[in-house]
C-alpha cells in the first residue's frame, strides 16, 4: 500500500514537472532590453537622432519598418549597438555614454515590436 502511495505520489509530481516544462516553453521569452531603458531611449533619441531619422523613425535611413527589419533579421542587437556607436551621431560619431546608445537601441528594438523583457541591453548583448 505504500508503494501504491508513495507511485501515486511521484506520478502526480512528474506530471506536474511536466506541465511546467510545456508552460513556460509556451510562455514568450523576455526582450533583450527593459521597457524603462526604451523609455529613457526616447529622450536620448529625441535629443540626438530625430533630427536626421524622424521622430517616427522613419527618416534618413529609416529606423523603423519593413525595409529596415528586413535588413537586421540576421545581425544581432551587438552588431546594432555597435554600428549606432561607430557611426552616430553624424557629427560626432561616439560622442554619446555607453548607455545612451543601450538606450536609444532600446527604443529602436521597442519601435520595431520587438518585447521587452526583465534584463537591460548592454553593449554586449548579443540576441539576433
Amino acid at each position: 500500500m505504500m508503494f501504491l502511495k508513495n507511485t501515486s505520489l511521484l506520478g502526480a509530481f512528474a506530471t506536474l514537472a511536466a506541465s511546467s516544462v510545456l508552460l513556460s516553453g509556451q510562455q514568450p521569452a523576455g526582450g533583450p532590453y527593459t521597457a524603462e531603458q526604451a523609455t529613457q531611449g526616447k529622450a536620448a533619441y529625441e535629443a540626438n537622432c530625430a533630427s536626421c531619422h524622424g521622430s517616427d523613425l522613419m527618416g534618413a535611413p529609416p529606423l523603423a519598418g519593413e525595409g529596415f527589419i528586413g535588413g537586421w533579421r540576421t545581425r544581432s542587437t551587438r552588431d546594432m549597438y555597435n554600428l549606432i556607436r561607430n557611426s552616430m551621431p553624424a557629427d560626432n560619431p561616439g560622442g554619446l555614454s555607453e548607455n545612451n546608445y543601450a538606450n536609444i537601441v532600446a527604443y529602436i528594438l521597442q519601435y520595431n515590436a520587438v518585447a521587452a523583457g526583465p534584463t537591460p541591453l548592454t553593449p554586449t548583448t548579443d540576441v539576433g
